[in-house]
């Protein structure tokens, strides 16, 4: 081994930081996510990647002293929190307030809150996109974070196992994407659905079970590695190990999770001509990696030795590549806003779309004051800066989410059915209207007055719009005109009762 770094690393990145080109480089958004929550680090990475955006970690109550030592090190005028209030404390958000403009991406499930990233931070769209099957009682973590680590600046996407849920297709459709790289069991049933929006399914990631499918997302991660490529070694044996290290500049994610796995790194790290490794997770394995790459040709940096758990690792590695992240983020986010500019076609229609939506919050809900921060959305529509009416109108949602979450926490069945809502997919929905219609058919046959069966007509009516509605609400299809298409699945599995 050339030698491992101890103190050398930190040294040599503070000393960077005083020079006059360091000094001319500002990253102006910093992100800081829950340590709770694996799947909100690990998608925004995806983000972090994209932009050249640090990623912090945070406890759920307090944020940690390394923590605010790396956004007192970046000073960046926004902080972008990922995470609802269950992983990161309203009492986080007030403070971090009190120096730097704070906003927050989150849903009532994972699911919704990659769902709320992605929108934020792909407004042009993208053609391709990884959907990975991530369970919610998974508590490795392993196969989201390996499919991030092939999926490159592409949006990763957690999904229930089989199924896409409502908003996630509508989003799909709006970012225009053309093929999706599935991760899953089961990608049999996604292909259909996604087949009728027209979206192809590109490279498949498949296994009979979630150990398999670990190793062959692993796999397919690991085959992006390319000569001279520098490596992120994870020593991960649970998920608060592979959020150690979200996101470092120009490194590729390498996922280790028992010493049977060592061998393969060596022979990696000499096959691909591997320079320069940073090893981070469960400080015990890590150890166990360093010490086995001794007697390989690599420079090691064994991460762990200056901070053991998680939430510092992660401050530890954005403190210590500060340069490499200004450097990254004055380009990236040229190329962003370039982006932008070039669809902005696209992004005035799902800006308007936005606006639209987060007005039909206000039907059945009384908020005044934020639909005033409504206006302000459609302010800037009008002016044309479209992506900042995009951004108002997630802020308003987020707070009315926030609002909702205050009144349904200590209510476990309603939290139930806000992460229903925003798991169930449109075919799901569709089936619970064709249920609706057999209960219908049935109730018919009873024996009743004409007044009983015009009071069971106008009751199964009421029903069905509210569904309807309900689905038109989250997957906002019924505008859609062709055949074979989800606004045909509504019409076909909700026709209305008949007459008496």
């Amino acid at each position: 081994m050339k030698h491992t770094k101890i103190l050398l690393g930190l040294v040599l990145a503070l000393s960077i930081l005083v020079t006059p080109v360091a000094a001319e480089e500002e990253v102006d958004k910093v992100i800081l996510a829950g340590e709770a929550n694996y799947p909100d680090a690990v998608v925004g990475s995806s983000v972090s990647e994209k932009l050249g955006i640090p990623l912090i970690l945070t406890e759920v109550e307090e944020l940690p002293e390394e923590a605010e030592s790396a956004l007192d090190e970046y000073a960046p005028e926004e902080v972008i929190v990922i995470g609802g209030p269950a992983v990161v404390s309203e009492e986080i958000i007030e403070q971090l307030r009190e120096d730097y403009e704070v906003s927050r991406l989150w849903g009532m499930s994972r699911y919704g809150t990659a769902q709320e990233i992605v929108e934020r931070f792909w407004p042009e769209g993208a053609e391709s996109v990884v959907l990975v099957e991530d369970r919610m009682d998974d508590e490795r973590g392993e196969i989201l974070a390996a499919s991030r680590a092939f999926a490159g600046e592409r949006p990763v996407i957690p999904i229930p196992e089989g199924k896409v849920p409502a908003g996630i297709t509508n989003q799909l459709e709006e970012m225009g994407v053309e093929e999706v790289d599935v991760v899953g069991i089961d990608p049999e049933g996604i292909q259909e659905e996604l087949g009728d929006l027209g979206i192809g399914v590109g490279e498949e990631v498949r296994a009979q079970n979630r150990e398999q499918l670990r190793n062959e997302a692993r796999e397919r991660a690991n085959e992006r590695v390319e000569a001279g490529d520098r490596l992120l070694v994870v020593a991960s044996q649970g998920h608060r190990d592979v959020i150690s290290a979200p996101s470092v500049p120009d490194h590729r994610p390498f996922l280790v999770s028992s010493e049977d796995e060592i061998d393969e790194l060596i022979d990696l790290i000499e096959e691909r001509d591997v320079e320069e490794v940073k090893i981070v997770g469960q400080p015990e394995l890590a150890g166990e990696i360093a010490e086995a790459l001794e007697d390989v040709d690599v420079e090691v940096d064994l991460v762990v030795e200056r901070a053991t758990e998680a939430v510092a690792q992660a401050s530890e590695l954005a403190k210590e590549n500060r340069p490499e992240f200004a450097e990254r983020f004055a380009q990236r986010n040229q190329e962003w806003r370039q982006r932008i500019e070039e669809a902005d076609e696209r992004v005035q229609g799902r800006a308007g779309k936005e606006i639209e939506r987060t007005r039909g919050i206000f039907e059945d809900w009384d908020g005044e004051e934020l639909e005033g921060r409504v206006d302000e959305a459609e302010a800037a529509f009008e002016e044309g800066d479209y992506q900042r009416a995009r951004e108002i109108a997630q802020e308003v949602r987020t707070e009315a989410r926030g609002r909702r979450y205050e009144e349904v926490r200590e209510d476990p069945g309603a939290i139930a059915e806000e992460v229903r809502r925003e798991t169930d997919s449109v075919r799901e929905r569709t089936q619970e209207l064709r249920e609706m219609n057999e209960e219908f058919g049935e109730k018919m046959q009873e024996e009743m007055t004409i007044e009983e069966r015009i009071q069971v007509i106008e009751e199964f009516r009421g029903r069905r719009r509210e569904k309807v509605h309900e689905i038109v609400e989250q997957a906002g299809y019924i505008d859609r005109e062709e055949t074979e298409d989800v606004s045909d699945w509504i019409r076909r599995a909700g026709r209305e009762p008949g007459p008496p």
